[in-house]
């Protein structure tokens, strides 16, 4: 457990057995900022101009992923590309047809990849779920 590593922050994180809201919520809010503050750093600009392969399992992974970096590295003039593994079409089957959501997830990549103004994607179209 990643709090044994921790031993100062063992007795601060005692969370109230009540709702997950209050004092305790509270104070894992700021544990977490703590633990973000110890593995996260600036990425220097020489390092965002370098250019980067992006490989998302599923359409919409690389935005929610590392969308925000993806827009550094662009704004830094990097070359950036996508390459979406799967076609995406198992994730949501209750709410459409699988052919129907690969074709929007399709779209929906493209759509995001101009927004996030990558140079190039590719899709390999694997089957979803396929490549476990």
């Amino acid at each position: 457990m990643l709090v044994s590593f921790l031993p100062q922050w063992r007795e601060f994180l005692t969370l109230p057995e009540s709702e997950g809201s209050g004092p305790g919520k509270r104070k894992l809010s700021v544990f977490c900022r703590y633990l973000l503050a110890l593995c996260c750093r600036e990425v220097p600009k020489s390092e965002l101009r370098r250019s980067a392969l992006v490989f998302s399992p599923h359409p919409d992974d690389e935005s929610l992923g590392c969308g925000g970096t993806i827009i550094k590295k662009r704004q830094a003039g990097a070359t950036v590309k996508l390459v979406h593994m799967t076609d995406g079409a198992a994730s949501h089957r209750h709410l459409m047809p699988p052919r129907e959501l690969a074709t929007r997830r399709k779209a929906e990549a493209l759509s995001a990849a101009r927004t996030l103004d990558v140079d190039q994607i590719y899709f390999l179209d694997f089957a979803d779920g396929a490549l476990g």
